[in-house]
């Protein structure tokens, strides 16, 4: 492999942006070629970026494609930078590649991973870093809040009839509402479903 990465930057730097396949095409290189050089580079990235230890990890995926083709970023989130950028997809053997990465000794130094709520990263990484916490999206965890509310919600929209159904029909804001967000009747409506 070559020692001069300046190529091998840019090559990963437009991976971000575009398929294995396009990059190939545009600077003539095979499939493997390029996916060779993308590790490669991300290998040497991350001896460079963990020869301490990272404490606090990001894990997210990125869209790359249409068509569902993902694939997952680790930053350090201490020193504010990515550290690893690859795997096929978002499944747990993706992430599993970046734990086989990352020494066994440094990941057990991790402290904290914050995550979505995508289920290969919390199993791959509560393996793989035993001690850290999770912490998880507040976007993901409020999107879990509001599904189960709506489900109660309409669970209890279809048991009453008559005058419990006029009583909760039209509420559905007043509850999905910051209390400080309303006025009028539809905080009056708020205490009477309280």
């Amino acid at each position: 492999m070559p020692q001069d990465y300046r190529g091998i930057e840019a090559t990963t730097t437009v991976t971000q942006e575009g398929a294995i396949q396009d990059i190939a095409k545009t600077m003539k290189f095979d499939g493997q070629t390029v996916n060779r050089l993308e590790m490669h580079y991300m290998r040497a990235q991350l001896d460079r970026a963990t020869e301490r230890a990272p404490q606090e990890l990001g894990i997210n995926d990125i869209s790359i494609r249409k068509g569902g083709v993902y694939r997952i970023v680790v930053s350090d989130l201490h020193r504010q930078r990515r550290i690893w950028f690859s795997g096929d997809d978002r499944s747990a053997r993706s992430m599993d590649e970046f734990d086989r990465l990352l020494a066994k000794s440094k990941a057990r130094r991790v402290r904290l991973a914050v995550m979505d709520m995508w289920k290969p990263f919390r199993s791959s990484t509560t393996r793989r870093a035993p001690y850290a916490a999770l912490l998880f999206d507040k976007s993901h965890v409020l999107r879990h809040l509001g599904e189960a509310l709506d489900k109660l919600r309409r669970h209890e929209y279809a048991r009453p009839s008559g005058k419990g159904l006029a009583f909760i029909k039209g509420k559905k804001y007043a509850l999905f509402a910051h209390p400080h967000n309303l006025e009028g009747s539809a905080r009056k409506n708020l205490k009477r479903l309280v």
